[in-house]
């Protein structure tokens, strides 16, 4: 007989089917029981929330309570008063102090040097390092990767800027410094304010070629940029006693010396040969830069010492003209006048026919299946291009015009025709006018 050993509990779970808070080793046999009991152990400890303090664009001062503080204390600005008068929506009021919570943001990210910058995501404040931007419309302030969806709810139009250049009153030239990169000669050249006020300058000179607008912002960027590159190297070239401020430095006369050692230093090759175009590009632009710098000594009272400084460095420079610019001004003549015309530069009358052959038939193929009209912008731009190498290659004419089509332009071309004297022309030329179409082109 097998012995009585008594009864046998059996569990009702195996172990592995029981979770064990690690805390206080409690067996639980669901897995949502032990998370509703480890927020028993975290009643100890519970999270504060701090609130952000805002910058005031009154007063410059940080606040908790931004809206208590501008109805308070700044009851009399305009913004405010405007916001108190009209009868808003709980939710339009908060727009609308949004607006002037965003302009402190934007004032205290342009004080800083890059550090610690305040960028607002959802209903959080974050202190990020350089990765901030503002919305040129509504100038809230945006991390740079996620600023996209901002634009889709703020408006399509909207651009991102630096918070270096976002509070300038002129949104076309603040777009045009928040393109230079994030590097030493970007930064110079939205921080310094000589070379700022030279790019605004020459912005403002091309600013009514509205046509143009991309190539007038290529242009200025382009001048920008080689200044401040003169400037930065400048400062390492000096000596460590000489002190120098701004860009306007370059036209110290006692930093003649230095300035031509940065000049033979950008414009040397490894070969030992001299970019000469680049040389004579540095000529012109401390040309362009001592006379806006006239310009602006002028507005000021008690500047006749330093105008008188520049002017006598226009003087020095001139004097060099043909001495140290003399190589590279010869060597441009030359080649314009020799090299490029030498036979071997010349194209290949195979290649061209082969090219024309090309443009023609690729012309007739896009007109053939359009029919009436062109909606496909893809093909519009390669017509257009076919079109200036045409009118460029083989028509010896400038291709400029044609590349400056927009389709808009190509719908108003049968305006230019007046119909009450075509009945008038001969047959031959009737027909010249059936074949041909004739628009006017703006920005020349």
């Amino acid at each position: 007989e097998i012995p009585w050993c008594g009864p046998i509990d059996v569990p009702i779970s195996s172990p592995s089917s029981q979770h064990q808070c690690k805390i206080c080793q409690k067996v639980l046999k669901k897995k949502g029981a032990l998370t509703v009991h480890l927020r028993t152990h975290n009643k100890g400890s519970p999270k504060v929330r701090r609130r952000v303090k805002r910058m005031c664009p009154f007063c410059k001062d940080s606040q908790t309570n931004l809206k208590r503080h501008l109805i308070m204390k700044h009851n009399g600005k305009p913004e405010v008063t405007a916001i108190l008068q009209m009868k808003l929506t709980p939710a339009e009021e908060r727009k609308a102090f949004a607006r002037i919570r965003n302009q402190g943001i934007l004032i205290g990210n342009s004080e800083k040097n890059g550090e610690n910058l305040e960028r607002i995501h959802g209903n959080k404040s974050e202190y990020v390092h350089g990765d901030v931007v503002h919305c040129s419309v509504c100038q809230g302030a945006y991390s740079k990767t996620t600023f996209h969806r901002h634009r889709v709810s703020c408006q399509n139009n909207a651009t991102q800027l630096k918070p270096e250049v976002a509070h300038l009153p002129h949104p076309k030239f603040a777009i045009l410094l928040s393109k230079f990169q994030k590097n030493e000669i970007g930064d110079t050249c939205r921080s310094d304010s000589t070379i700022r006020e030279f790019g605004w300058n020459l912005f403002q000179k091309e600013k009514t070629k509205v046509d143009k607008f991309d190539e007038v912002c290529k242009s200025v960027s382009a001048d920008m940029r080689l200044l401040a590159r003169l400037f930065c190297h400048l400062k390492l070239t000096v000596p460590d006693d000489v002190c120098l401020h701004d860009a306007s430095d370059l036209l110290d006369r006692g930093n003649w010396t230095h300035l031509r050692e940065v000049i033979d230093l950008l414009t040397s090759k490894e070969s030992g040969e001299v970019k000469h175009g680049l040389k004579m590009a540095i000529y012109y632009i401390l040309l362009k830069f001592a006379d806006n710098q006239i310009g602006v000594k002028l507005t000021q009272k008690d500047t006749q010492g330093q105008t008188e400084e520049i002017q006598n460095f226009i003087k020095l420079l001139k004097h060099h003209e043909n001495s140290y610019f003399g190589d590279a001004k010869y060597q441009i003549n030359k080649s314009r006048q020799e090299k490029l015309r030498l036979p071997e530069r010349m194209p290949e009358e195979n290649a061209m026919r082969i090219l024309r052959d090309h443009t023609v038939k690729r012309i007739v193929e896009i007109v053939k299946e359009s029919g009436e009209g062109i909606q496909d912008p893809s093909v519009f731009v390669e017509l257009r291009n076919l079109v200036a190498s045409r009118l460029t290659l083989f028509n010896a004419r400038r291709g400029g015009e044609a590349t400056r089509l927009r389709i808009d332009h190509w719908v108003k071309r049968k305006q230019w025709i007046r119909k009450d004297q075509k009945d008038h022309l001969k047959d031959e030329e009737k027909a010249f006018f059936n074949d041909m179409e004739i628009m006017f082109s703006a920005g020349e």
